[in-house]
């Protein structure tokens, strides 16, 4: 229970997640999977392709860009809370990573939520809207008496 409560506070710590409701942020934080690295561990390389986004939970991972001249640059810190939210390129859009993460603390844990996963917490997410705009519009058909001609 405590980590399934953790999971969840994570995610509500984030840009993508903040919005969820709390029955969609248990059902996205048990879809989780949780991945510990080394310091200097490669999380994902420059040009792989996305195919997860990871919250940190534990530790500090760095985003570099590799140069024209092999050199990696630092571009971006992570660390838990609201900046510790990487990869969601990979959940929103088919394209290459941009850069690469390395775990820049001794010890560091990611969650990782795979495209497939999120994509079906949001596909959960539109089919209860939907259901719920389609139950408003008959609630207000049936006051008014306006029905539609089938």
């Amino acid at each position: 229970v405590e980590e399934l409560a953790n999971r969840v506070a994570r995610l509500r710590g984030t840009k993508l997640f903040a919005e969820m409701s709390d029955a969609e942020l248990d059902t996205a934080a048990r879809m989780l999977e949780a991945r510990s690295y080394a310091r200097g561990a490669c999380v994902f390389d420059q040009g792989d392709e996305g195919v997860e986004c990871y919250v940190v939970d534990v530790g500090q991972c760095v985003g570099k860009v590799k140069t024209l001249r092999d050199v990696w640059l630092p571009v971006k810190d992570y660390e838990p809370g609201f900046a510790g939210f990487f990869g969601e390129r990979a959940l929103l859009r088919n394209e290459p990573r941009t850069s690469a993460v390395f775990a820049r603390s001794k010890e560091v844990r990611l969650y990782a939520l795979s495209r497939a996963k999120y994509t079906e917490l949001i596909k959960e997410r539109d089919l209860r809207e939907n259901l719920i705009r389609g139950a408003k519009l008959f609630e207000s058909m049936k006051k008014s008496g306006r029905w539609p001609a089938w």
